[in-house]
């Protein structure tokens, strides 16, 4: 039995290291209190051990949902990150109308997208414009990461856009 799960233990060890890592605080064991205690150490016992630690404020307190949405127990979310995420999504799912919106420079979508990257509203005909200007440039390589990525390069050169649009990462 042990050698059995030693091996087992070896194979999961050999794929973590090949697997690329999430920028988070903590293990696979998630946020909380044993996230305080043990960190991002990524031996499997130690996150198991984690997890329960995680549990043990729920025994304690009624709400230990308290110290994980607060950001006290070490359960935070990067804004920018989530942004980002919002913005592809919304492309994602918009992505033909918001291409035909951007090469007539309006639109419904093109506003809302604009909407998505803060643009305040007296800039988001400066958006419409630059979208239009450089719509071969933006659409040039396919797939929604490199639209994406196009689109706040392009808006990260204009001075007007740079300064009026607050979620531009």
């Amino acid at each position: 039995m042990s050698i059995l799960f030693a091996s087992g233990y070896g194979v999961a060890k050999k794929r973590r290291k090949t697997r690329k890592r999430a920028s988070y605080p903590f293990g696979m064991a998630g946020c909380g209190l044993g996230a305080m205690v043990f960190e991002d150490d990524p031996r499997v016992p130690v996150q198991t051990l984690a997890s329960t630690l995680n549990l043990i404020p729920s025994y304690i307190f009624v709400f230990p949902t308290f110290g994980m949405t607060s950001g006290t127990s070490n359960c935070k979310s990067d804004g920018a990150k989530i942004r980002v995420a919002l913005q592809q999504e919304f492309l994602s799912t918009n992505l033909w109308v918001i291409a035909k919106q951007s090469s007539q420079g309006n639109g419904d979508m093109l506003e809302s997208y604009a909407n998505l990257f803060g643009c305040s509203a007296g800039y988001r005909s400066v958006f419409f414009s630059a979208l239009q200007d450089n719509f071969d440039l933006i659409y040039k390589q396919p797939g929604v990461a490199e639209i994406h990525s196009a689109t706040t390069g392009l808006m990260k050169k204009n001075p007007d856009l740079r300064q009026n649009c607050q979620h531009l990462f």
